[in-house]
């Protein structure tokens, strides 16, 4: 019988969480996390808005809440339009740099 192992895995890996509380970023970043990134790209995304905000409990101890990440591994594109900045309409918000007319020779 043929199973598709993309779904299995999915199923496995989101059980590996725990039931309820937090998890920290071995749980998340690979090798052997939910997710397929490194932990350099997690913070990337993090930073982006394009990943669930972790909650710092000290200086170093850092946890995410499992209930935000089992949210987004349930949908990710739709966790995606819904929290992240101009994701949703591909989008770049140029309004921050500075753009200054050239002086006409």
């Amino acid at each position: 019988m043929h199973t598709n192992t993309s779904v299995q895995t999915k199923k496995l890996k989101s059980a590996s969480l725990p039931a309820e509380g937090y998890c920290s970023i071995r749980a998340l970043a690979q090798p052997g996390g939910v997710t397929p990134w490194a932990v350099s790209t997690l913070w990337l995304r993090v930073r982006q808005g394009r990943f669930p905000q972790p909650e710092r409990f000290g200086a170093r101890c850092t946890r995410w809440r499992v209930e935000l990440i089992r949210e987004y591994l349930t949908d990710p594109r739709a966790w995606e339009a819904a929290h992240a900045p101009g994701v949703a309409t591909n989008t770049l918000d140029i309004s921050h740099r500075n753009h200054r007319a050239r002086p006409q020779v």
